[in-house]
């Protein structure tokens, strides 16, 4: 009888109680999939423009390496090309150019700093 009372006493407060934590616990979850939401879309737009600047630049360094390259290779075929003409040997002026390329490739490399 008294257990029947002292249910019938708190079973509201209980009740009300379990009310609370389950509209706390859903508050909680909102807040938690907001502050997800929040920094997932940050990290996303974050991506988006840090790979919108750096597109630009390397497409930039793409074409100017592969113009360098196009450029010392012209030079060097033309260096090579001059340099037979002058000593009248075949091939010498290629083997000039060669040795000079690997020597400077040698020299860059070697003074490379070393992490």
């Amino acid at each position: 009888m008294i257990s029947e009372i002292m249910g019938f006493a708190f079973g509201g407060i209980r009740d009300d109680l379990r009310k609370e934590v389950d509209r706390i616990r859903d508050d909680l979850r909102k807040e938690a999939d907001h502050i997800a939401q929040t920094i997932g879309s940050g990290i996303r737009q974050g991506f988006e423009d840090g790979f919108a600047s750096v597109s630009s630049g390397v497409s930039k360094l793409i074409v100017a390496s592969f113009s360098i390259v196009f450029g010392i290779l012209f030079l060097s075929y033309g260096l090579a090309a001059v340099i037979e003409n002058y000593f009248k040997v075949a091939g010498s002026g290629f083997l000039i150019v060669g040795i000079i390329v690997l020597l400077v490739g040698l020299i860059v490399f070697s003074s490379m700093k070393k992490k």
